[in-house]
Formats: structure tokens, sequence, C-alpha cells
């Protein structure tokens, strides 16, 4: 029988670690970020060329449709077109006639820029399937207390979420003015509606860090200044208003990493400062225990268990599985095991599902 989160609660210190994925925003909001929710909120406002797409790879694929999976295949699909055509791998043959040779590469160009406007069409849906499914009161939730008072344990937070919820509850972590925490974003000015990226000289100085590993919803990139920034709410906005405010004045879409394998997420991870140094710090932080609630750990979370198996301080990991039935708990266990078998680090399981409760 697994034991309960608050049982295991008593054995970390406050320079541990926690880790958490979706699993903690359906603990606290339902099934409202559910991935089959996100899925068709976004399947309902998709132009006609992303619906035939999807329609595509379903008859290709079966129903069961992994919106990063897709969203890797349509970046991929376009780059492999772009590479076909820019080696003229179509018409090496110089005995066929040049006209026929243009028209094919016309053609090719053609369908990869129709794939990669359906590709960034896919990431804005996505951004906007996640804005819109924020409730409005979410500061009132009462499991966002309990959400805070539990991340509060701990000195190193990574998240793997897009949603706002790490951001509103880390939030509440200021009091009586004084700061305690570092997301890693300084103001230049105090009335400015932005913070910058600034990396500091260590995270383990002290105070307790946040860490977008995949980046998030109020989180983007001047690709002109090469500088990464997060949004800061204007006392009459929530932060949602002010996320959609920067959408529409910039015309930028947030830092997100979805694209499916771990392959491609490292490819992104590693172009962007910001989500390299909070990559890295996985590694490099001085806890020995680390806590992973409401994540899966996939083939696709690969990079997310090399990280943690290359810091030599984490001794032990704390895995949370939600699940009741005593078939799907073994699966998991011995699924968890092989993909950390090579870690080095003492597994230990709890159960996450009591501990929201009925609030």
């Amino acid at each position: 029988m697994l034991k309960k989160l608050e049982d295991i609660l008593e054995e970390f210190s406050s320079e541990d670690a926690i880790v958490f994925g979706n699993g903690m925003s359906m603990a606290v909001l339902g099934n409202r970020f559910s991935y089959s929710n996100i899925a068709a909120r976004i399947k309902e406002s998709y132009l006609e060329s992303g619906k035939r797409y999807l329609s595509s790879i379903t008859d290709l694929r079966g129903s069961s449709i992994n919106i990063e999976e897709n969203i890797r295949y349509l970046d991929e699909s376009s780059k492999i077109l772009m590479n076909i055509i820019n080696e003229n791998i179509i018409s090496p043959d110089t005995s066929i006639d040049k006209a026929i040779r243009h028209r094919d590469n016309t053609q090719l160009l053609f369908a990869s820029s129709t794939l990669r406007d359906i590709y960034l069409d896919s990431q804005r849906e996505m951004i906007e399937a996640i804005i819109a499914l924020h409730p409005e009161a979410v500061d009132k939730n009462p499991k966002l207390l309990r959400m805070h008072n539990l991340l509060n344990l701990f000195r190193h937070i990574f998240t793997v979420n897009f949603d706002v919820l790490t951001y509103i509850a880390f939030s509440s972590f200021v009091t009586n003015g004084v700061t305690k925490f570092s997301d890693m974003f300084v103001k230049h000015d105090q009335g400015s509606s932005v913070a910058h990226f600034k990396p500091p000289e260590s995270v383990n100085d002290g105070r307790t860090y946040l860490y977008y590993l995949h980046g998030g919803i109020h989180i983007f990139t001047d690709s002109e200044k090469r500088t990464t920034y997060k949004v800061i709410r204007a006392p009459h906005e929530t932060i949602i208003m002010a996320v959609r405010r920067k959408i529409n004045e910039s015309g930028s879409i947030p830092i997100f990493v979805f694209e499916g394998t771990k392959e491609y997420k490292m490819e992104r991870i590693s172009s962007n400062a910001y989500l390299k140094k909070c990559y890295e710090s996985l590694s490099e932080i001085e806890s020995s225990r680390i806590l992973i609630f409401g994540l899966e750990l996939m083939d696709n979370d690969r990079h997310i268990i090399e990280a943690i198996s290359r810091n030599k301080n984490i001794q032990k990991i704390y895995f949370g599985i939600y699940s009741h039935d005593e078939l799907d708990i073994d699966y998991i266990r011995a699924r968890t095991r092989l993909l950390l078998k090579n870690s080095g680090k003492e597994i230990i399981f709890y159960s996450t599902s009591e501990y929201f409760g009925h609030l």
C-alpha cells in the first residue's frame, strides 16, 4: 500500500526540491486542464487547414491523438520538405526537364509553407486554449492555498506546466514586502510591465527558486534583442489579462516547449538562455531529495530523468502515483523503475490522490 503524501513530507528539509506536471493543475482545477479538454478546445477553433490535418492524422494513427506529437509532426514534416528542396533531392538528374524540376520544388515549397503555417497556428491555438481555460477567480480557490503550502516547503520548485497557477501560488510567497524567492526575472524600472531574465551567480544562495522548465504563457522572447522576459500585471489586471495584452500588443507567442520527443524538447531548451538555465539547474541544485508530483515520466520526459540522474546531490526520488488500482500501481512502479534504473537513486512511491481532498 502506498504511503500518503502527508506522511512522507516530514522526510524533506527546506533545502529539497519538487518537480511537478499537469497533475498538479488538475488537482487544483479538476479536468479543466486535462489534455483531452485542451485538445477539444483546440479542435473547436482550428482553421480548416488544421482540421483537415488533424483528420488525416486521426486516419493514420487512430483516434488517440497526442497534441505534442502532432505539433512535432507538423514542424518535422515542414523541415523535411525544405531539406529536400535545398538539397535538390527530388531532381538530381540533369536529364529531367528544368521546368518540371521547378514545378516540383515549387509545389514542395508550397506544401512546406502550408505545414509551417498550420504548425504556427497550432502553437497559437494551444496557447489560446490554455489561456481560455483559466477560471476568472482562480486566486479564490482553496486548493490553490493547499498548492502554495506544498510548494512553500521546498527550496527549488520546477514545473513543466504552461499555466499561471504556479505564478499565482508562488507570488503569494512574498510576505511583509520581503521577497524570499526568485524566478530569475528582474524589473529594470519600477513602472515596467515586464521583467527580464537575469541569471544568478548561483541558484544555491538560500533563496527559493522557481523554474519553468518548458516555458509558460506569461514568458516571452524578444527575438531582436535576444532577451527573455515575463509579463507583469498592472494593479487593475489579472495575470491572464496581462498575457492577453502582451499578445495583442506585440503579436508575440509565449515560450512553449511542447514538441513531442525528448530530442525536440532539448533542441528548444538549448536554444533559449532562460530555459537552458532552468534545465541545467535541475542537475546543479544541492538538494538531497526531490519530490515528483503529477508527472508521468514518459519517454518524452527523458530529458527530465537525465537531469535528475546527473545530479550527484540527489539521493532519493519520491514519485507520486494518483491511481487506486493495484495493477495500475504495479505497472507505474515497474515503468518508473525502468526509466530511472541508471540514476543510482533510491525511489520511493507515494499516493497523490488524497492530498487535495475535497476542499
